[in-house]
């Protein structure tokens, strides 16, 4: 285990002898660990896999990851370890895009359900809890340290999975629009750290145009260019994740190979793989943490709707944490399922525009308009229709538009979205509506219709 020691952090001037160091080293480090921009953002993954395990109510489920909440961390940065491992052994950046979706998620609960005793110690852990473990976030009777790992780190798994396509389409879409740029390149043109005479014109001149654009494709091409790194480092710095973060542990690797059997048996996981991609993880995680003081006024510089907005904006932590929250009581019915704990039907597990929203944008290209909505098991893509997933105006008219599903892939994911076909009216109450038809892909319908409303702007 590598025990990731926190680093006080200070404030720092905003000079380009502080800055530029800092960013040398983090992106010597990222080129390292993790080559790929959308291998950044795993401390966020785990900040968001976190604010779900707070978010849910007391009880057993809360207890188990609360008490294994080091293995959460670990299963919740897990997925984008492989591709930083990818760089040397190609193969690993599959094993890390497989790891993402709902798939490995059915694949990992088989995998306990049929090949281990964690679901019959799961359920003897809840019947434990309440007759004589009221104290079961210390101790989780009924239930061993490895089961308890095994089903916190798929947890935390599924709720990467999850928050990529949360953050990937709420979050980004609004700091895009804004044109905020994270390529620290562009720190040197900023007018307002530097006021009007930047040292961007000197240095072409110094180094020619060819040289500067070589330059700044090259800060570009790395993980600094991602919006997800540039949240990590505000999470770091100003929700203090530095000094809340546990040493990593993870379940036994051999358990984990045989998921990937499971899921993907040509695919050939090996637990040298598994390992490559938890040490990337490991050392990406630390990598950030220490360059993360000095990054943090370029983010803040060059992103300030993305700081401001990283924590209770659209897919931030709060919005993705809670959505987590949801999926996490909903697994943990498939996992302990039996006659005495039949499973729920599915249920929608969050929304945008967020009900009773005002003021929002009637421009359908526009990122505030962006009607979705998340359920907590992955979601069969053919229950989902204009005739199933419906905008109506304030007359009750149905507003002509299209349905998709997913970002990546659709056949594993919680996602549904709404594209109108023409803008909204301004001033104008609209409601949204998920039939009661909308299934989970194994074909159980939501329990009822789940509806919320917005109100447009000018």
């Amino acid at each position: 285990m590598i025990n990731q020691t926190s680093h006080p952090i200070g404030r720092s001037g905003r000079t380009v002898a502080a800055i530029v160091p800092a960013i040398a080293f983090a992106l010597a480090g990222a080129c390292l660990h993790s080559p790929p921009s959308h291998a950044a953002g795993m401390s966020t993954h785990a900040f968001m896999a976190d604010y779900g395990r707070k978010a849910l109510p007391e009880g057993p489920l809360k207890a188990l990851l609360t008490v294994h909440r080091p293995t959460l961390i670990a299963g919740a940065l897990n997925p984008d370890g492989g591709y930083g491992s990818g760089a040397a052994f190609p193969s690993d950046r599959e094993m890390a895009e497989r790891s993402h979706w709902g798939d490995f998620t059915d694949s990992f609960i088989k995998y306990l359900r049929t090949k281990t005793t964690c679901p019959a110690e799961a359920r003897a852990y809840v019947s434990n809890y309440v007759v004589t473990n009221t104290t079961g976030v210390f101790n989780p009777v009924g239930l061993s340290e490895k089961c308890g790992r095994l089903i916190a780190y798929l947890f935390g798994n599924a709720a990467h999975g999850l928050t990529d396509e949360s953050w990937d389409v709420l979050f980004e879409p609004n700091v895009r629009e804004r044109n905020e740029d994270p390529n620290p390149f562009a720190f040197i043109n900023n007018q307002k750290v530097f006021g009007p005479f930047t040292p961007g014109p000197q240095l072409k001149t110094a180094i020619g145009e060819e040289g500067y654009g070589q330059l700044s494709n090259l800060f570009g091409a790395t993980p600094l260019n991602a919006l997800e790194y540039a949240g990590d480092i505000i999470g770091i710095t100003d929700h203090f994740i530095w000094a809340d973060t546990p040493i990593i542990e993870t379940p036994p690797t051999a358990d984990l190979v045989e998921v990937h059997k499971i899921n993907r048996p040509k695919q050939g996981v090996t637990a040298e793989a598994i390992e490559r991609a938890h040490l990337v993880a490991r050392s990406a995680v630390l990598a950030e943490r220490s360059g993360a003081a000095v990054e943090a006024v370029r983010i803040k510089n060059q992103l300030p709707w993305l700081a401001n907005n990283y924590f209770t904006g659209p897919g931030g932590v709060v919005d993705s944490g809670t959505m987590v929250s949801a999926m996490y009581q909903q697994w943990w019915e498939e996992l302990i399922e039996d006659a005495n704990n039949p499973v729920t039907t599915p249920f929608i597990a969050g929304v945008h525009p967020r009900n009773g929203a005002r003021n929002v944008s009637r421009l359908k290209t526009s990122a505030g308009l962006n009607i979705a909505a998340f359920t907590g098991r992955n979601v069969k893509p053919s229950s989902v229709s204009p005739q199933t997933f419906v905008l109506l105006d304030e007359d009750g008219n149905r507003v002509p538009g299209e349905t998709k599903v997913g970002i990546y892939n659709p056949d594993f994911t919680h996602l549904m979205r709404f594209f109108p076909k023409d803008d909204l009216k301004p001033n104008h109450t609209y409601t949204v509506i998920v039939s009661a038809a909308v299934q989970d892909t194994r074909d159980r319908k939501l329990g009822k219709a789940h509806t919320w409303r917005f109100m447009t702007g000018k």
